[in-house]
């Protein structure tokens, strides 16, 4: 005799394995449906065109321009936090 261990307990009644089976079936169905949308969604979001603003152009340009040696790492800005 098998048994199939779901969700901590043991099941060897073939029918209460397909009523549990097609319950997370149906789970499996809705949340591939939503993640459907959600995919759709970011991938309308992607294809817009964004553009920066002017200030954000002009902080990106100045961090661009900053060495790497001016920077902190991120152990120290932890500590500088956190104490």
């Amino acid at each position: 005799m098998y048994f199939l261990k779901i969700e901590g307990k043991f099941i060897n009644n073939p029918s209460s394995l397909k009523s549990m089976a097609t319950i997370s079936l149906e789970e499996i169905h809705d949340d591939l449906k939503s993640l459907q949308k959600d995919i759709a969604f970011i991938k309308h979001a992607l294809a817009e065109d964004f553009k920066l603003s002017k200030s954000a152009e002009r902080e990106l340009a100045l961090a661009r321009k900053t060495p790497r040696s001016k920077y902190i790492s991120q152990e120290e800005m932890e500590k500088e936090f956190s104490g």
